[in-house]
């Protein structure tokens, strides 16, 4: 599956690493601790004999930078193994289609399928949706207020998966494995194969 082998791309470390470092409590996600931190300069201390170069502040940055590339390698990796797995075992490959899901709140059922076949959207949308989830009991309503949450079923080509932005986002350290999102670009062609447990065949857009 396309997903999986972007899983195991050797960039991702790099691509991921650029996007979460400066993020809010990531040394904190990574383990990287004060206490940690205050190890390093102590080993780096002993390495110099108790000396204090001038460009200690330096060193020791440096010191610290390495610790927390490795610290963060590690952690993507723990995470990859759980995501690959948790993927392996709630994705559903028909083809080269993928089976989403994405909860939505409607103010009526009966009237939001009518418009789907006619080929309406809610409000000023230009279609169902762009975040979609692979695992169906992480999906989450959108559009929520007033009404009747309801979960729809559909079949999307794996090629019109926003796939880099996708995946990063499933490894964001802040969300952790409550995330299971996938992104569309906008007006992907779409099948509604469910609505609410009931089996449908609408075509339709993100």
């Amino acid at each position: 599956m396309e997903i999986l082998e972007y899983l195991k791309n050797e960039d991702l470390f790099l691509e991921w690493y650029e996007r979460y470092q400066d993020s809010d409590n990531f040394d904190e996600y990574i383990w990287l601790s004060d206490e940690r931190r205050e190890e390093l300069e102590e080993e780096l201390k002993e390495g110099l004999e108790g000396e204090k170069p001038e460009d200690f502040d330096k060193l020791l940055e440096e010191k610290v930078e390495e610790e927390r590339e490795r610290l963060a390698e590690e952690w993507l990796e723990d995470r990859l193994y759980d995501l690959i797995f948790e993927m392996e075992k709630e994705c559903k490959i028909l083809g080269d289609s993928i089976e989403l899901s994405r909860r939505l709140t409607v103010e009526d059922i009966s009237k939001f399928v009518k418009d789907l076949e006619e080929g309406k959207f809610q409000g000023n949308y230009n279609g169902v949706g762009l975040y979609w989830s692979w695992n169906h009991s992480k999906s989450e309503a959108h559009w929520a207020g007033e009404g009747v949450d309801i979960e729809i079923k559909a079949l999307v080509k794996i090629k019109d998966i926003r796939l880099k932005e996708s995946i990063l986002k499933n490894l964001c350290p802040s969300l952790g494995e409550d995330e299971a999102e996938i992104y569309l670009e906008e007006g992907t062609s779409i099948l509604i194969t469910e609505i609410d447990g009931v089996k449908k065949n609408i075509e339709s857009y993100s």
